[in-house]
């Protein structure tokens, strides 16, 4: 299986990931769900990607792969559906990250990101500042963004620098998700790793903002 570094931080995933968004229907057999995911790592696999909104996807990965946690990165996405908690506020991200720790059996999470919300809710910043709280914490390692259109425009700009941003009251350094040559997860497609030009790519968050 062929390598890329991601991002900056000179960390090897496979150039071919695995998007879990399938075998989050009810309707997809546990057993065979357990099969595909192990094989995925068995072939070299090390990128997941799964979501709140892929139904069980988050919680199978947990349960057939938590003895493997050290074998793969972790993707997944936040803003939504959590019970008890406004879609697009600070505290379902907060209560979202918790919960996919808790259904993915791991004590962090490589990549957090905002699911398609829309430009203004970015600009706001109200979900950025959660997320990077949660990094800060420990809990997350990179923030970024799944989106398209003029959101992802906005979430990209200026994503060749690394911001600094005030999170609990201290200065926390983001290395960014990507760079020019390396590609990201696609909305649009909705299979887990793509060969995608940066344009129609995920982008990791801008904390540029004013």
């Amino acid at each position: 299986m062929l390598l890329s570094p991601y991002g900056r931080g000179g960390r090897l995933v496979s150039r071919l990931g695995l998007g879990a968004g399938q075998i989050g229907q009810d309707t997809q057999d546990d057993r065979q769900v357990a099969q595909l995911l192990n094989a995925a790592l068995d072939l070299g696999i090390t990128l997941i990607d799964t979501a709140r909104g892929y139904g069980l996807s988050e919680e199978r990965i947990g349960r057939h792969l938590a003895h493997r946690r050290s074998e793969y990165m972790l993707s997944t996405k936040q803003g939504y559906g959590i019970s008890g908690h406004a879609d697009w506020t600070a505290g379902v991200i907060a209560a979202g990250v918790e919960q996919a720790l808790r259904l993915l059996r791991t004590d962090f999470i490589d990549v957090a990101h905002l699911h398609s919300c829309e430009l203004p809710t970015l600009q706001a910043g109200e979900v950025i500042d959660a997320l990077v709280m949660a990094k800060h914490q420990g809990k997350i390692g990179t923030v970024t963004y799944s989106g398209e259109n003029d959101a992802l425009a906005w979430a990209a700009a200026d994503s060749d620098a690394c911001r600094q941003r005030r999170a609990g009251g201290k200065s926390v350094q983001l290395p960014w998700a990507t760079s020019a040559a390396m590609p990201m997860l696609s909305p649009s497609v909705g299979c887990g790793w793509m060969v995608l030009p940066m344009s129609t790519a995920s982008a990791p968050i801008s904390m540029a903002r004013a």
